[in-house]
């Protein structure tokens, strides 16, 4: 029997995704969990104000 319920990739598995088919030295949830869940959104804010499209 084919399971038809869809799979949704552990945080431990898009870690390595990314450090190992990116080349990144931390996986986006790794570097969460270094930086902390508090400091991440002003973070995002700031990247945001940056980087933002004006068009």
């Amino acid at each position: 029997m084919i399971d038809s319920r869809p799979h949704y990739a552990t945080t431990d598995e898009i870690d390595t995704a990314m450090t190992e088919g990116c080349a990144l030295s931390t996986g986006p949830f790794e570097l969460l969990d270094v930086v902390g869940s508090d400091v991440s959104p002003a973070i995002q804010r700031e990247l945001y104000l940056e980087f933002r499209d004006y068009s």
